[in-house]
């Protein structure tokens, strides 16, 4: 015997005895069932009045003593030893009802929860279902791009080496590296998204205020453009100053 088999047998037996069993029954027969569990489930044990009365809210020891001699008599507790007054305890045991049986409430459980079910489905279709799958994907997708988009600094070996792979001649790893890094990594009130564009931002306009393009089509080399002079002081100052005054060449 256990505390489920003795709710289990309890919520039977009040579901065939609606009208005898009150709710002051269930609560004190549950407490008494907590009671011998916190005791470590005794044979026998003593169920102190003042202590079960305050615990249930029960203010009067006439309606506490009506309710514990109910479940006396409902087979569900044994009165080992009676108290003499309200300050003492009764010693009790607890019973397995043999009045109690599950079957009448099982099947009203079972038709109830038929019945919701059915009407969950007939008022849910298919295709609702398919639009809350469709709404998480979609969510799902969204959530992604949003971490995809998130723009991380490059380090400085990196845009040494994309600026090496891409052959510029006119950009200094450092100066563009240091300039943003002291910016945040912001182009004006915008995150960069880009720091590649930013780089070929930056050869393109180093290209237009200090080199020209050169023909070499009798030679080997590739790279289409003649390298320049440059001062990268000056080259970073003017930068500055645009980027500042917002004339910013294109959205990195």
């Amino acid at each position: 015997m256990n505390g489920y088999e003795l709710t289990r047998a309890w919520y039977n037996f009040r579901y065939g005895k609606k009208n005898e069993v009150k709710s002051a029954h269930s609560e004190l027969y549950l407490f008494i069932v907590d009671l011998w569990n916190r005791l470590g489930q005794p044979r026998e044990f003593g169920l102190p009045t003042d202590a079960s009365m305050n615990a249930l809210g029960i203010g009067s020891y006439s309606t506490y003593k009506k309710a514990l001699d109910s479940l006396i008599a409902f087979g569900f507790v044994k009165e080992v030893a009676s108290s003499k007054n309200q300050f003492q305890s009764r010693v009790i045991a607890l019973a397995k009802s043999d009045k109690a049986t599950d079957k009448t409430l099982d099947k009203a459980l079972i038709k109830a929860s038929a019945e919701t079910l059915d009407n969950t489905t007939a008022e849910t279709p298919d295709k609702s279902f398919d639009s809350i799958i469709e709404q998480v994907t979609t969510n799902n997708e969204q959530l992604t791009k949003k971490v995809v988009s998130r723009f991380t600094p490059p380090s400085l070996s990196e845009v040494a080496s994309y600026i090496l792979e891409k052959k510029y001649l006119t950009i200094s790893a450092d100066s563009f590296w240091n300039f943003y890094e002291s910016k945040n990594w912001y182009v004006g009130k915008n995150k960069m998204k880009d720091w590649k564009k930013a780089v070929a931002g930056w050869e393109s306009r180093n290209i237009e205020k200090n080199g020209k393009p050169i023909n070499n089509a009798g030679s080997n080399s590739n790279n289409g453009y003649k390298p320049a002079s440059v001062n990268t002081e000056k080259l970073v100052r003017d930068l500055t100053e645009d980027f500042e005054n917002g004339n910013i060449p294109g959205e990195y």
